[in-house]
């Protein structure tokens, strides 16, 4: 994952670009709710007990997946992953370096610790991992899209 922050790093200046073809909202936002859906993440499995992990299988989950990759426009950002902040410069680099910090305890969380994502159920420590890749690329490619159509 860190090369993926790596990459939200490198766009963070471009945070104030729009291209209305392509999304409704600017990279300061697709970036904004990658990192919060990482930090978000991280902060539910920790607290996970990982005893409360209940697989439920969703057809949807499986196939994004398996496929590895999300399809645009199906989906709805949940509340707690959209801001209500302003998005600045600043707030990005912030939540970059909170995003850093968070997934450095990755690796100890128990493989039952779980998050519950609003469509696929619980998903443990390696389905949070993989999701969590899937997610950032799909927003990573949105962005990309956005500043290569401007």
């Amino acid at each position: 994952m860190a090369n993926y922050l790596v990459a939200i790093e490198r766009l963070i200046p471009e945070w104030k670009k729009e291209n209305p073809a392509v999304s409704k909202v600017s990279v300061g936002w697709h970036l904004d709710h990658s990192l919060k859906v990482v930090i978000g993440v991280c902060k539910q499995l920790e607290r996970a007990n990982p005893k409360d992990y209940r697989p439920k299988f969703s057809f949807l989950g499986a196939a994004i997946m398996t496929i590895g990759k999300i399809p645009r426009g199906k989906g709805r950002a949940p509340k707690a992953s959209r801001t209500t902040d302003e998005i600045t410069q600043e707030t990005l680099s912030r939540q970059l370096e909170k995003a850093h910090e968070e997934l450095l305890k990755f690796d100890n969380f128990h493989s039952n610790a779980f998050f519950e994502h609003p469509y696929f159920g619980h998903m443990n420590t390696k389905k949070a991992k993989k999701f969590l890749k899937i997610h950032t690329v799909h927003h990573l490619a949105i962005v990309n899209d956005i500043l290569s159509k401007e």
